[in-house]
């Protein structure tokens, strides 16, 4: 999955991915509320797929997105990671 460019959007919550050939993913952050979940009040990225971009990724496309956007909030000091860090911080 090759990525051409993030554009974090503070409106929408998220960012906006561009893909290499040149499609557009809306990700937004929702708060975890499944107080049995260990995750439970924390920020996680999904794909947004109903947005003012629209939706056009193949499956295989979004299974490759869907795996490069967990593995950029399960690192540290990513964009994606960090946003979801600011976003808990402003919780508490």
């Amino acid at each position: 999955m090759e990525i051409k460019s993030i554009e974090r959007n503070d409106d929408l919550q998220g960012f906006i991915v561009t893909l290499s050939n040149n499609k557009i993913v809306q990700v937004q952050f929702e708060l975890n509320t499944n107080k049995l979940d260990a995750d439970y009040n924390t920020h996680y990225p999904i794909i947004d797929k109903v947005n003012e971009y629209g939706y056009d990724l193949t499956e295989a496309e979004a299974e490759d997105f869907e795996a490069w956007l967990c593995a950029q909030w399960a690192k540290r000091d990513t964009e994606i990671r960090n946003y979801a860090e600011e976003l808990d911080a402003n919780l508490a």
